[in-house]
Formats: structure tokens, sequence, C-alpha cells
């Protein structure tokens, strides 16, 4: 359900996998951390921290002028759950 918060709340498309540039020109899709490395991050830090930043982008969206900033740190959430590279 994390995953699908920013499609919901922005209804937008997601675009799938961030292609990064090196240094030679050619591209690369970003490669995702261990599955043990981010169930060890989601069960000790990742749900307490993914807690206190939607709260955060929660009481941002409240405002006008932190709007933006609540809506980009809401679609930044599923990464602090649970180190997911998009």
């Amino acid at each position: 359900m994390l995953n699908r918060t920013p499609i919901v709340l922005t209804l937008r498309i997601p675009r799938g996998y961030t292609v990064t540039e090196l240094q030679d020109g050619s591209y690369q899709s970003a490669s995702q951390r261990s599955w043990l490395v981010r169930l060890i991050y989601f069960v000790f830090i990742g749900w307490w921290f993914s807690l206190g930043w939607s709260l955060v982008a929660w009481f941002l969206c409240v405002t006008i002028i932190g709007l933006p900033l609540g809506v980009l740190m809401l679609n930044r959430l599923p990464a602090v759950t649970t180190l997911m590279r998009q």
C-alpha cells in the first residue's frame, strides 16, 4: 500500500525504473539493495522513520506554502520506508 501512495495522492502514472547515465555515456537502471539489508532496515528503522516522515509531509500539505514539499515527501515515502530505489 505504501508503494501506491504517491500514485493515489497525485494521480500520476508510475514511470518505472530510474535510468542513470554513466561517465562513459552509457545508461543503466538503478539496482536494488539486498533484500536482507532492506528487511533489517524496515524492521529496526524504516517503519518508525516513515511514520515521522509521513506526519511531517501531512503537516506540510495542510499549508499552502508547504504543499509542493509535502507532495514531494509523500512521493518518496516508499523509498524512506523500505530503501526501495525507483
